[in-house]
């Protein structure tokens, strides 16, 4: 092999890439222009009562709650005041279950007054365990 042959073979496979990466380029520009033409129009396929819905289903399913007095006839005032109040309870509620989880996590055992015999019941146990391990040895 020539090298005019490996140059003109390397030549050929970068023109391949540029082709393929500008090819690659263009489409991914075209998608992205679809998306944001898609994001400015209409939903095609779905009603505002459906957003609605979907969106209440959503609080409910986070927040494990009910609402029948929310609906897509309901005020909009009284629809974010619903959806504002229940976030807010489930958040306190939330809050107060991890703090109860730390509390928990940090809490002493063993009252003050048995901490200092079960230490000493510990070292006992300890010490017996390690000469009759030395026994064992000898």
């Amino acid at each position: 092999m020539e090298d005019g042959d490996f140059e003109s073979l390397v030549f050929g496979h970068d023109e391949t890439m540029r082709r393929r990466c500008k090819r690659e380029w263009i489409s991914d520009a075209r998608v992205k222009i679809k998306r944001k033409r898609a994001k400015r129009r209409e939903p095609p396929f779905h009603t505002p009562e459906a957003s609605f819905d979907a969106v209440l289903s959503a609080v409910e399913a986070a927040t494990n709650t009910h609402s029948d007095e929310v609906n897509e006839r309901t005020a909009p005032v009284l629809t974010f005041k619903w959806v504002k109040d229940t976030l807010e309870t489930f958040k306190h509620r939330q809050r107060d279950i991890g703090g109860k989880h730390e509390r928990d996590a940090t809490a002493t055992r063993l009252p003050r007054e048995h901490a200092g015999e079960a230490l000493k019941l510990l070292r006992q146990l300890n010490e017996l365990l390690e000469s009759s391990a030395n026994v064992d040895l000898k």
